[in-house]
């Protein structure tokens, strides 16, 4: 996939160091002492200022692309979608082969060219309990991760259901373009010897979103305020399976682009900026309302214009 229209990205500004990430919590001690610790780290005010000026910087760029076509994903040969539909014969971990066989099921072999490119080297490292003590004092207390630049799982403790943390980061791993440093709808860069995250709010809300709908689960635990906000996101589209495209391709842009037809270029960037500062301050509750009460209504507008 050619991303030359986007190298516009490198120049961003840095954005505000993403932090924390958590998806669940073992007991309510855990819960005190991270809650207590992003409070301490976090400045909810100069924080909102950050998230502003990110927010002009990001609208200045995608109004400079506004008549850029969106992308259009490869189409693959016969012998490719073979390839793809028939990869559970090199796969050796029986759940990944689990979630594949469910993946291939409800995505079209053409949106799976991500997954194919990172599943052939992908590793999966399964920590212990002995790590949670680590975990805890670091305070990066989460259920596992995925790397994207050594394309490895990591999977830490989890009381409940390891597997349900593992279709998680497996969805991070189908929709991750490693070459261009897209995650999803995340971008991850490092500008200027700083951190760049965007989109990560929505790219982790959809992402539990269709381990939701896949998997018959429901973890409330997991990004609970960025499922909702997602599935709002969703509603946009008009068929929800275009959304799942740009999800698996990696496709910012065509989010961008597809947000931009029914708002402004300058409210679509807004919701997206917004959706990451709630990922960062999920107790922030009155900032939460008000983005669902400000998606709905722009929603709601869209629909009167049709």
């Amino acid at each position: 996939m050619d991303y030359q229209n986007i190298t516009f990205l490198l120049q961003l500004p840095a954005a505000l160091y993403i932090g924390l990430q958590y998806e669940n919590y073992v007991t309510k001690k855990n819960i005190y002492k991270i809650n207590k610790y992003k409070i301490q780290k976090y400045n909810s005010k100069n924080d909102k200022i950050k998230f502003q000026k990110f927010k002009n910087d990001f609208t200045d760029i995608f109004t400079s692309l506004k008549d850029i076509p969106k992308i259009k994903y490869a189409i693959l040969s016969a012998n490719e979608i073979a390839k793809i539909t028939n990869l559970e014969n090199s796969i050796e971990d029986e759940d990944v082969i689990e979630f594949y066989q469910t993946l291939k099921n409800k995505v079209a072999p053409n949106n799976l060219i991500n997954f194919y490119n990172n599943i052939q080297t992908l590793k999966i490292v399964k920590s212990d309990n002995s790590n949670i003590k680590k975990i805890e004092e670091t305070m990066y207390f989460c259920l596992g991760n995925y790397d994207n630049v050594k394309n490895t799982i990591n999977i830490f403790y989890n009381p409940q259901n390891n597997k349900d943390t593992l279709h998680h980061e497996l969805f991070h791993t189908s929709s991750a373009d490693r070459k261009n440093k897209l995650n999803g709808f995340e971008l991850n860069l490092e500008h200027d010897h700083l951190f760049i995250s965007i989109g990560r709010g929505l790219n982790e809300g959809y992402t539990e979103t269709l381990c939701n709908r896949y998997f018959k689960t429901r973890n409330e635990k997991a990004y609970p305020k960025l499922q909702n906000l997602s599935i709002l996101i969703e509603r946009f589209y008009d068929n929800p399976k275009d959304m799942e495209a740009d999800y698996f391709n990696a496709c910012l842009i065509n989010l961008i682009s597809e947000l931009s037809q029914k708002m402004t270029i300058e409210e679509a960037v807004d919701i997206l900026v917004d959706i990451d500062y709630i990922d960062e301050h999920p107790d922030d509750q009155n900032f939460y309302k008000k983005t669902y009460s400000k998606i709905t209504k722009l929603y709601n507008k869209s629909q009167k214009q049709k």
